[in-house]
């Protein structure tokens, strides 16, 4: 989307940002609106529900993040290690380093009991891509082997989400960091 442009890019972006800082449960269409300077029928024009809306903020944000991860795909002169860092510094700068944000299917991960389903599958979707994509990154190193790299892979995730939440409650970007030391002690 880059620069929102038009009333619906607007509102995928106030409300990526709401649950980003707030989570799910803690926006409502009356936020958007007086955040953008519209009114909620305005919202509900483009979006008839919620559910729906929230539907298309997760499509933009692994949007965002799955580009990145293409184009650096295509980037045969990076190694493993440094496309890993790559997305964990795109993260981390959308993230944390940004007003102090969750990542946003992290934050809907933490309201997972009050979803709506299909956006819990669309959560899930994103963190199997994500784990996967992650996986075939750490097969190209010399100390992890088949089985390993899976394990490995979920446990970079669990650094990533627990990362941010700790750099979040203790504003220490230390936490963050350290998932980037990790990730280079997998290589080295």
């Amino acid at each position: 989307m880059g620069i929102p442009t038009n009333t619906k890019e607007k509102i995928v972006i106030c409300a990526e940002r709401l649950i980003q800082l707030n989570g799910y449960n803690a926006f409502s269409y009356k936020h958007i609106a007086e955040e953008i300077g519209i009114k909620t029928s305005s919202i509900h024009y483009h979006f008839e529900s919620k559910e729906v809306l929230v539907q298309e903020v997760v499509e933009y944000y692994s949007s965002k993040l799955f580009t990145l991860v293409e184009q650096l795909d295509t980037n045969s002169a990076l190694e493993s290690e440094d496309k890993l860092l790559q997305v964990l510094n795109s993260i981390f700068s959308l993230t944390f380093h940004d007003d102090g944000k969750m990542c946003l299917v992290g934050m809907l991960s933490s309201d997972i009991r009050t979803l709506p389903d299909s956006i819990k599958d669309r959560v899930r979707v994103f963190f199997d891509q994500l784990s996967a994509w992650i996986e075939t990154q750490l097969l190209h190193s010399d100390k992890i082997d088949d089985k390993e790299a899976a394990f490995q892979a979920q446990l970079i995730l669990t650094q990533l989400e627990g990362g941010l939440l700790f750099a979040r409650l203790y504003s220490d970007s230390l936490y963050v960091k350290n998932l980037t030391q990790y990730i280079k002690s997998l290589f080295n």
